[in-house]
């Protein structure tokens, strides 16, 4: 007779049913046990006393809906974070190489809904912001946006399209909608991000009329007091090699930005070393995005999936050797107080990730509100509003009296 867990293990679960009370809330006491299952009897089945549904141990872990062993499980993932192509996967853990897909489109999935539920209401003083080059197959390119916290470094979006304004907006939206606060940015040359910026952030100005007759100004959008950005600029020669590399300010002012720069931490440099740090990071760890790489994705859903799965484990699993406190290794997660330990894989493998749809529509409605300008069909003005300069009021000045 296999004997029952005890019921301090059952904190850890939550109740996988959406139209639950508790659904996706751990340590209220719900979850009993109910049976054990499998061909040796080492699933076990538990049931919500709430909603009285019954569900598997390994809901909404890695190990759900798969006949593989935990050690084998293990070894596709990491095969998946050191970077190995499909076909060296299969042969690594002796499956096929249908069961690798079925691998990554699982952990992806389930990487992204993880991401989405934690990264939330942070706080962030600052973020780099970038673009890289991927080439999906001969002939299709896809651009990959990330956003990416400075100081913790952890990256806190991936986006995938064109190199567009809407595509930099859609960026710009989902950081804000994730902090508590409007952080500093930081980003390269592009024309695209001061645009963006102020359709997300900027506020409504109306200048006023010059004189007395004529057609009122159309009004405009502008910069806002409290946004602050940067950006890095990068002078190439003609063979495109880089000469020189200067910095501007482009929202906020010379002196108050880096102002904020002191108050915030951040030190006293415009820079997006962070950012390209990690992308070298993640060539290295997605082998079609190496250079002159034969590991092509010819499916787009594979392809980001493995970007979002190695932004997962980069952020919760792999710990960084410049946060590093003393002997203490540190991860993203950890610098950003998401985490308190440094998680291993079977702690990964484990993780029960339940879709919430309502945490989900609420995230979407706030980032379409970003998105909407204040008036759609409205100038948005690249230069900050000045205000006008108030005249000083001369004396009027009366004429000498003539000698009698």
């Amino acid at each position: 007779m296999t004997p029952t867990m005890p019921e301090d293990k059952y904190s850890k679960f939550s109740c996988p049913n959406r139209e639950c009370s508790l659904f996706n809330k751990t340590g209220r006491g719900n979850i009993t046990h109910r049976s054990w299952t499998g061909k040796h009897k080492h699933i076990e089945r538990l049931r919500c006393t709430v909603c009285d549904r019954e569900f598997s141990e390994r809901e909404g872990t890695l190990m759900s809906h798969t006949k593989l062993p935990e050690e084998k499980v293990a070894r596709l993932l990491k095969c998946q974070r050191w970077g190995v192509c499909d076909d060296g996967t299969a042969d690594i853990c002796e499956v096929d190489i249908k069961s690798v897909h079925r691998f990554q489109e699982v952990s992806s999935q389930r990487a992204k809904t993880h991401h989405e539920q934690v990264v939330k209401e942070l706080e962030v003083s600052g973020v780099q912001l970038d673009e890289m080059h991927s080439k999906r197959r001969p002939g299709q390119v896809e651009w990959i946006h990330t956003a990416l916290a400075i100081g913790s470094l952890f990256v806190l979006w991936v986006g995938f399209g064109e190199r567009t304004t809407e595509t930099a907006s859609y960026l710009i939206a989902q950081v804000v909608a994730r902090l508590r606060q409007v952080p500093i940015f930081l980003t390269d040359c592009w024309k695209a991000y001061p645009k963006a910026l102020i359709r997300v952030l900027g506020r409504l100005y109306r200048p006023r009329r010059k004189g007395r007759v004529g057609r009122k100004p159309n009004p405009r959008l502008v910069a806002p007091d409290h946004l602050f950005y940067a950006q890095v600029v990068k002078i190439r020669d003609r063979a495109g090699r880089v000469v020189e590399v200067t910095s501007r300010v482009a929202f906020g002012g010379s002196r108050r930005f880096f102002k904020q720069l002191r108050l915030r931490g951040l030190g006293t440099a415009i820079q997006t070393a962070f950012m390209e740090r990690f992308y070298g990071t993640l060539r290295g760890l997605v082998a079609a995005l190496r250079r002159r790489t034969r590991c092509l994705s010819w499916s787009e859903n594979r392809h980001r999936g493995r970007v979002w799965l190695i932004v997962s484990l980069y952020n919760f699993v792999i710990p960084h050797k410049s946060l590093r406190q003393g002997r203490v290794k540190r991860t993203p997660a950890m610098a950003l107080g998401l985490a308190d330990h440094v998680w291993s894989y079977p702690e990964y493998i484990w993780l029960r990730v339940h879709h919430d749809p309502l945490l989900q529509k609420e995230m979407d409605e706030r980032i379409q509100q970003l998105l909407t300008p204040a008036l759609p069909n409205a100038i948005i003005e690249l230069t900050p509003a000045r205000r006008a300069a108030r005249k000083a009021k001369r004396k009027r000045v009366e004429p000498l009296k003539k000698a009698a």
